[in-house]
């Protein structure tokens, strides 16, 4: 089971498959719900990213988030240290 909030950025790591982020040691996949902290406070969104060290990853934002859609882009890049977490299962 993950552990809810634990704050952190994503580590990039080496696996059987390629290059892979990790959050709070699980890896990260493809469409998983991870929260970023922004400017405006946490962010959830859908992980996404091609897979090549060169880019960043991305976050697909849930129209339902509570954010005023017209100050958001649909997909966000963010940085290697920028403060990421799981989301708490029970919101």
């Amino acid at each position: 089971m993950r552990a809810p909030y634990h704050r952190e950025s994503l580590v990039l790591q080496q696996d059987d498959t390629g290059p892979r982020h990790y959050l709070n040691g699980s890896p990260v996949q493809e469409g998983d719900t991870i929260e970023v902290r922004s400017a405006m406070g946490w962010v959830r969104g859908c992980y996404a990213w091609s897979g090549r060290v060169e880019f960043w990853p991305r976050l697909a934002l849930h129209p339902d988030d509570g954010h005023d859609s017209a100050r958001l882009a649909v997909l966000r890049r963010f940085g290697p240290d920028t403060p990421c977490r799981w989301p708490n299962a029970s919101d």
